[in-house]
């Protein structure tokens, strides 16, 4: 509650600002949304795949069999796993060696402060390659509200994207206006996110998709 004080002398005057929830205030969000989020590891223990891309790609329902004692030998990264989540060295990547992946996206993941339009449109230097197989296709989307905390916004499906060259205007732009950027970063980061291609992607919501996969059992 907040309380405003008249220059006249008269009364004061307390006011309140009543909250909205989100799916009063968007027409496009899930109701369902609002009522739970979910920490990273819980998606992925649903979903498998990649764990913390922008676009995802799920595991293969086929993997080839494991590999034998006698196969397997010691690997250790050569790098840490960066903080950006669209580093192309993370915990995803790491991921296929030991979880083999297809082309089909599982899920969106839209970390805080990552892109500057979520959710219609998204950046990412990840999975490039597999955006076309999934133009057209409806994948859920989670935006991350807290620390590790992750809302349901819906179905989503891609409907364009292009390249956007390393370098290039377009990228620096990106770079330069997300919140993302605005902290303190490496020399290192810079040249990476400055240096590499980005794809900048658009997305339409699935409108007669309304289900939470995460409620759903199984």
């Amino acid at each position: 509650m907040a309380s405003q004080t008249p220059t006249d002398g008269t009364a004061t005057v307390a006011t309140t600002q009543k909250y909205v929830p989100r799916f009063k205030r968007d027409p496009t969000a899930v109701a369902s949304a609002i009522t739970k989020l979910y920490a990273q590891q819980e998606i992925m223990k649903k979903f498998g795949g990649q764990s913390n891309h922008t676009f995802c790609r799920s595991p293969d329902p086929n993997p080839p069999p494991p590999l034998q004692d006698s196969e397997v030998t010691d690997h250790a990264p050569e790098e840490t796993p960066a903080a950006d989540p669209e580093s192309p060295v993370n915990a995803g990547d790491q991921q296929v060696v030991l979880h083999p992946l297809i082309d089909e996206f599982c899920r969106v993941m839209i970390h805080k402060h990552a892109h500057l339009s979520p959710p219609k449109e998204l950046w990412t230097r990840n999975n490039i390659p597999q955006l076309d197989a999934n133009i057209g296709r409806a994948v859920p989307v989670f935006s991350e509200v807290t620390t590790n905390g992750f809302e349901f916004l819906g179905w989503y499906k891609i409907t364009r994207w292009e390249l956007c060259p390393g370098g290039g205007a377009a990228v620096q732009n990106f770079i330069r206006r997300r919140k993302f950027s605005q902290r303190d970063k490496t020399a290192d980061y810079w040249r990476k996110a400055l240096g590499q291609d980005w794809a900048r992607v658009q997305l339409e919501r699935v409108s007669e998709m309304t289900v939470n996969p995460m409620q759903i059992e199984g």
